[in-house]
């Protein structure tokens, strides 16, 4: 007579099949949350990027507690070899190296990312064109007639996790009101 019920081969094999399929769980969970914050990061990371330029070349209002006026009003524009400087009015968007591969960009001496999420790469420029389209080149101290700025920022999370990340590229271009002297 046979009584009913299990063996202790059947629970240890139901046991194993249990523990097989809840390591997947877990390891397609933590995969699924890495990925999620890879992405979190490029989106948080190309969103501030977005916001730098279009604060620089459209301004805004109550920015960091004032009123800034677009690049395109810009009337004069200085830069020289340490670092890249947009001038108008009574603002001055500065791009410094702080070391060999970090800048930061600054305005009026005060981040442009308070919050510290992002860290701007070596090659972060403004690039300045004359009505001719010729590039403006370090030697030439000519800045009236730049009737074009093209501002390049290349960032990356200043989160620990993400000190692998491809940095983010963003190019954007502002045609300046000045007329060139003809």
């Amino acid at each position: 007579m046979w009584k009913k019920g299990f063996t202790i081969l059947e629970i240890l094999i139901a046991i194993t099949i249990l523990v097989i399929v809840f390591v997947l769980v877990t390891v397609m969970y933590i995969r699924g949350s890495r990925i999620r914050n890879v992405v979190v990061a490029y989106n948080e990371v190309g969103e501030i990027l977005s916001q730098m330029t279009d604060v620089i070349a459209n301004g805004r209002k109550r920015f960091i507690g004032q009123d800034i006026p677009g690049l395109k009003t810009a009337s004069k524009i200085d830069n020289n070899s340490n670092s890249s400087k947009l001038i108008y009015s009574t603002y001055t968007f500065e791009i410094i190296p702080d070391t060999q591969n970090d800048t930061t960009i600054f305005l009026n001496n005060r981040s442009l990312d308070p919050n510290k999420k992002v860290v701007l790469l070596s090659g972060s420029k403004f690039e300045y064109y004359y009505a001719d389209g010729s590039k403006k080149l370090d030697n030439q101290t000519n800045t009236d007639t730049i009737t074009y700025v093209k501002i390049i920022l290349y960032g990356k999370s200043t989160s620990p996790a993400m000190k692998n990340m491809v940095p983010i590229k963003i190019e954007t271009g502002v045609r300046l009101k000045n007329t060139p002297s003809f």
